[in-house]
């Protein structure tokens, strides 16, 4: 069905905590041409804490009906700490719900991380988070669930929900490199809501290893969900890796393959 409008060649529902400010502007800045971005909101409390995120949760379903009526082509579930909270079961079970709801793919957070990491060739890993330590140590039993280790893991403790889009590129780059250490095959950034995507190459040029932040793994996955075979420059390795057989999900390997070479710059 074509309705007219930017998304003529894809149109992607985004299912977003009330307190995001990070992912429309940047995806609407790097989307290519022809995509567009509909949005609907689950409000978050403000404080950042396993209940506050149960509580949105319970408004997951509204809003994927919400975003459906747009004839969305993807509906991709946005945060990270809600995706990690309960395990990769439950985790799959959101987005398998929502599909029953809607009738349209749907990727979590971490599915679509998850397949990020295996499509940079990563399977060991240095996790810079924003989240307090409560959500950190629910991320790491996620990972070790999934067959991804974590090597090792840095927080900044943010206990506000609002305030995760506080810190800047250049803190989150100072951050991101301290997360990092010898033997990690690759660092992720975790959280949606955390200004990480202009710091993505800088910390690929001086570490040297694939970087994969939550934004970026969720935009690389609905355009692949969405059938489009399409390149971001400037933000990644993951962003310039084109698909060629986008569509339904397949299982998730357990160990990650061998790590392709990052591209010259």
């Amino acid at each position: 069905m074509y309705l007219g409008g930017a998304g003529w060649r894809a149109r992607i529902g985004l299912i977003l905590p009330s307190v995001n400010t990070v992912v429309e502007p940047w995806y609407y800045q790097v989307a290519p041409r022809g995509v567009a971005f509909h949005a609907a909101r689950v409000y978050l409390p403000p404080a950042l804490t396993a209940e506050s995120l149960e509580e949105m949760d319970r408004h997951n379903l509204r809003a994927a009906r919400e975003v459906a009526s747009a004839q969305v082509d993807v509906v991709a579930h946005c945060c990270t700490a809600s995706s990690i909270l309960k395990g990769p079961e439950h985790d799959r079970a959101v987005a398998a719900e929502i599909e029953r709801e809607t009738g349209i793919p749907t990727t979590t957070a971490m599915d679509a991380v998850l397949r990020a990491l295996h499509a940079v060739g990563v399977g060991r890993i240095a996790v810079a988070s924003p989240y307090p330590h409560e959500i950190d140590e629910r991320e790491v039993a996620f990972f070790a669930q999934c067959g991804v280790e974590v090597v090792s893991i840095k927080s900044l403790g943010i206990t506000s929900s609002a305030g995760l889009a506080e810190p800047g590129p250049d803190e989150v780059y100072r951050f991101a490199r301290e997360a990092f250490v010898p033997g990690a095959e690759g660092l992720f950034v975790s959280c949606l809501n955390l200004r990480s995507h202009d710091a993505i190459a800088a910390l690929e040029d001086d570490l040297g290893v694939p970087v994969v932040t939550s934004p970026q793994a969720v935009l690389w996955n609905a355009l692949r969900l969405a059938g489009l075979r399409a390149s971001i420059p400037g933000y990644g390795r993951l962003l310039t890796l084109v698909d060629a057989t986008p569509g339904p999900r397949e299982p998730l390997p357990r160990s990650a393959p061998e790590k392709p070479p990052l591209p010259a710059r």
